[in-house]
């Protein structure tokens, strides 16, 4: 209400009336309540005209869900939004309730009292999804292609009118009504996304609550085919590998893709892929084994797949950082032509080897000779001690750093005074024969052998140390004369006798 003052002065003789209108304060609104509402499992929200100061005690006499229940925790004092926690259990679904508000409620800007009095609450809870599920007329249960259909079904926690529901950003019609269940069905279409398929579902309860949009990003079985990123190597310099080098592939998928399986191949050797990142990139190690195909110039990875958890194919990708060539044939060695025994101290041998390189010698052996070529080739052993000779061994190294398989050399004896005797001359000492003996064998016993046989006229040479058909049809000669079993070995019966 305006006041007025009114003024007296004197004019003259007379008495004269000045009604002036005074700037005084208007009297200030009272804070009011706007609404109150249950809002979640143990909370309500009272919002209030203007900013308000307020604390617990001020709200008693709760009736309804709010019934025999204690405020535990006040906030938002200074301002309009009061939120009070309650204490007992969850709140159900569409609960509503009473309470009163204390005149010490009162207004921040002039701190006038709200006036007392009861406040309906009323059900403030959004609506959620409780249930979801898919299905799809693909023979694998996933949508990969154009023209596969998905179904959805779903209900909620609370009736609510139809709710809106896109899939791929098309708004699609919906069957159901209450709590569910809703149905609805859509059908992929070339423009949908490559990897997955998003879905949104909102729903506005009967207290016009609206739902928080779930958000939907289908996947495990629900994915549309999924794609390759990249392919590389750790093979993107120059150079050549060789048996048991290695190439090492990562699959980057567009998309991180978990539990999945990729198909890929490279050089003809099935490669086993793996992952440690939850899909984000696959690995897989290819090794140069004998048996691989030689590449003269760099091979590509391609054809690799990836096969999603839910069986959808990627289209086939392929690399193309791959630099270095592949030589995975290695040198093969045979013995060609075996050391005469006994020989001397530099007998002649010969081996062939399918590849050129340098030759590495070892055990007893060793010789000038230290380039091979392809096909036969003739080296000398040099500096050979008398005696027995089996530890030899030649390897050939090819260009491309291949290592051959160990040829051993066939056991061979270095005797140069025994190469001097005429084979008609028998020995000059008696030797003692202590091991057994048979075709193949040889050795200096093998030599004794022989020119024991040849003394006696059951061999007519040559002494070669080395147990062949000849010396072992001398020995059934010898076995028979002296009524032994013509075996045409020496056994222990046969070594008695010689060592008569």
């Amino acid at each position: 209400m305006t006041r007025f003052r009114i003024l007296y002065r004197l004019f003259g003789c007379g008495l004269a009336f000045l009604f002036v209108a005074a700037a005084l304060p208007a009297e200030a609104a009272i804070p009011s309540v706007v609404s109150a509402k249950i809002t979640g499992q143990n909370t309500a929200v009272v919002t209030y005209s203007e900013p308000v100061y307020t604390q617990a005690s001020d709200y008693s006499n709760f009736t309804g869900a709010l019934s025999g229940r204690t405020i535990t925790q006040l906030s938002g004092s200074g301002g309009p939004a009061i939120n009070l926690t309650f204490d007992g259990g969850a709140f159900a679904q569409d609960a509503v309730g009473g309470l009163s508000i204390a005149t010490s409620t009162t207004s921040v800007s002039d701190g006038s009292a709200l006036g007392a009095g009861s406040v309906a609450v009323s059900d403030g809870q959004a609506p959620f999804l409780s249930s979801i599920n898919f299905s799809s007329n693909s023979t694998n249960a996933a949508f990969a292609k154009a023209g596969d259909a998905l179904s959805l079904s779903f209900t909620m926690n609370k009736s609510v009118s139809t709710p809106t529901v896109l899939i791929g950003g098309n708004t699609v019609s919906v069957n159901g009504n209450g709590v569910g269940p809703f149905t609805t069905s859509y059908t992929l279409t070339g423009a949908d996304a490559a990897v997955s398929l998003p879905i949104a579902i909102t729903a506005t309860d009967l207290s016009g609550n609206i739902s928080s949009k779930v958000l939907l990003s289908l996947g495990g079985g629900v994915m549309t085919a999924p794609s390759i990123s990249s392919i590389t190597s750790d093979a993107n310099s120059s150079g050549v590998l060789h048996v048991g080098n290695t190439i090492t592939f990562t699959v980057t998928p567009t998309f991180p893709e978990p539990n999945a399986s990729v198909n890929g191949s490279y050089n003809g050797t099935p490669l086993a892929w793996s992952t440690s990142n939850g899909g984000a990139t696959y690995v897989a190690t290819y090794t140069v084994a004998l048996g691989n195909s030689s590449q003269a110039s760099p091979l590509e990875i391609s054809g690799v797949t990836v096969v999603d958890a839910s069986g959808n194919v990627s289209p086939a990708a392929s690399g193309s950082d791959v630099q270095r060539t592949i030589a995975a044939t290695v040198p093969f060695l045979a013995e060609v032509s075996r050391v005469s025994t006994p020989a001397s101290s530099t007998p002649a041998y010969s081996f062939s080897s399918s590849e050129s390189g340098t030759i590495l010698y070892g055990g007893d052996c060793s010789s000038r000779t230290s380039l091979a070529v392809a096909g036969v080739n003739e080296i000398t052993f040099v500096a050979l001690s008398n005696g027995l000779h089996s530890n030899c061994v030649i390897t050939v190294t090819d260009a491309a750093g291949n290592v051959s398989a160990p040829l051993t050399v066939s056991q061979f004896v270095v005797d140069p005074v025994v190469l001097s005797v005429p084979a008609s001359v028998a020995p000059t000492t008696k030797f003692l024969f202590t091991r057994n003996l048979r075709l193949g064998d040889v050795g200096v016993d093998v030599r004794q052998l022989q020119q024991h046989l040849i003394t006696m006229g059951f061999l007519k040479g040559p002494v070669t140390g080395r147990f062949a058909a000849q010396t072992q049809a001398a020995v059934k000669k010898f076995q028979s004369k002296y009524h032994l079993t013509t075996l045409g070995s020496v056994g222990p019966a046969t070594r008695v006798e010689l060592n008569k």
